[in-house]
């Protein structure tokens, strides 16, 4: 019986519509019309050829780098005010960025694309 569902789920579709519905309620970036910091942004580039927006702020005199990635529905725009706080309570740079989809990073949001190309 196990097997004879499994078959009619996958004729059904329903196996590989799964996958992208979630992605669609999870992935849900924020409304986007520009960054509102003043700190540079940077456009990074992946091995599939997408760009992933990022900012670097610096500490002077510190050699410690954090990278800053933020909750699923945030983007840099909600979270720089956090990584200024750790840059300064710390004393240490941090790179933060925008997930695939989000911001003016380019390509899809999901699970496996973030880790995929971010990483």
């Amino acid at each position: 019986k196990k097997k004879n569902l499994s078959n009619r789920i996958q004729q059904s579709g329903v196996a590989t519509m799964a996958p992208s519905f979630l992605n669609q309620v999870i992935f849900r970036p924020p409304e986007f019309d520009g960054y509102y910091f003043k700190t540079r942004v940077l456009s990074l580039k992946t091995s599939t050829g997408n760009t992933i927006a990022a900012t670097h702020i610096k500490r002077s005199k510190s050699a410690i780098t954090m990278i800053f990635s933020h909750a699923n529905g945030d983007d840099l725009n909600h979270c720089y005010s956090q990584m200024m706080d750790l840059s300064r309570n710390l004393n240490v740079n941090v790179i933060g960025y925008d997930y695939s989809g989000y911001g003016k990073s380019t390509g899809t949001s999901s699970t496996f694309v973030n880790y995929r190309k971010n990483y």
